[in-house]
């Protein structure tokens, strides 16, 4: 229970109890307990995050729904600036994945990296861990048949670089472990100028969540499209751009836009859908976490809880 919302205090308490101490924890700030008018809703929604974090799951994705092979994971990085490096040159970067079928299970993993340095192989390094932590935990002790790996924070400029580099370093590491995985790499992107309208009657409004836009304004030489994944109450609602740029599956496109949709419903912090698949979303948190509040690698005791809800 924290008194006021000083940042210092829970930067200490977080470095503390996820880099010390391994302990998982649920920090509320006292004046959030005090309204009563809000109190069953803040309290419901802080007992299913701390319930999430101790491994409980809202609700599960039926991935058969979408594709007959059903043995998939879902990868999600992202990077966040690390607030207490000098002069900015230090970034957060984090891996989150799926353990099972019905994306429940979640396995994390951190690190730094300097500005400008690729980050091909502590990513497949990564990958390869999260490969082991699968076949591990499955029922059949095996490697996924597929992984579908979305990859936030990458700038028009980058996507050649991010081919060359992280996409061949983490088919290396899938062929490291000889294993039969095949692989769809996704770039994420939300920051861009494109909206959707739907005509009704005389009138215009957003679209409604889950509809995909996958032509027309979309590339002839690129396999990419729009998803439209949350509704909005007042504004334009801004649709996430996709762009595959790998993909050796044996998946269809419109199941690769299914699960990307069904994913985006499978954030635990939210009981609606979010902008980003869930482990994109996740992913982003621990970057978050980690750059702004904790500044070091957490510990690999805390990588199978979602302790940065």
């Amino acid at each position: 229970m924290l008194q006021t919302k000083h940042k210092g205090r829970y930067d200490e308490i977080k470095y503390l109890l996820c880099k010390e101490l391994p302990v998982l924890s649920q920090c509320v700030v006292r004046k959030t307990l005090e309204n009563q008018k809000n109190l069953k809703t803040v309290a419901t929604k802080i007992a299913m995050q701390i319930g999430c974090k101790l491994g409980g799951a809202p609700w599960a994705l039926d991935v058969s729904r979408f594709n007959q092979r059903a043995n998939i994971m879902f990868l999600g990085v992202d990077t966040f600036h690390d607030s207490g490096a000098k002069g900015g040159t230090r970034a957060a970067v984090a891996v989150v994945g799926t353990m099972d079928t019905a994306s429940t299970m979640y396995v994390s993993r951190a690190f730094f990296q300097n500005a400008r340095q690729e980050i091909g192989d502590q990513l497949a390094n990564c990958v390869g861990y999260m490969l082991e932590e699968y076949k591990a935990t499955s029922k059949e002790k095996r490697y996924p048949d597929t992984v579908i790996f979305y990859r936030d924070g990458v700038g028009a400029g980058q996507l050649k670089a991010v081919c060359d580099n992280e996409v061949c370093a983490i088919e290396q590491a899938i062929k490291a472990k000889s294993a039969t995985t095949l692989m769809a790499f996704v770039v994420v992107t939300k920051r861009h100028n494109t909206r959707f309208m739907v005509e009704s009657g005389k009138e215009m409004q957003n679209p409604n969540p889950g509809v995909v836009v996958d032509e027309g304004v979309t590339k002839p030489n690129r396999m990419d499209f729009y998803i439209v994944a949350q509704s909005v109450r007042q504004g334009t609602v801004s649709p996430t751009y996709y762009n595959v740029i790998y993909d050796s599956t044996l998946l269809t496109v419109d199941q690769i836009q299914q699960l990307t949709y069904a994913q985006c419903c499978m954030y635990f912090n939210w009981t609606g859908p979010v902008k980003v698949p869930a482990p994109c979303q996740y992913a982003h948190k621990l970057a978050f976490l980690i750059g702004q509040s904790i500044h070091d690698s957490p510990s690999e005791e805390m990588s199978n809880f979602l302790y940065y809800l």
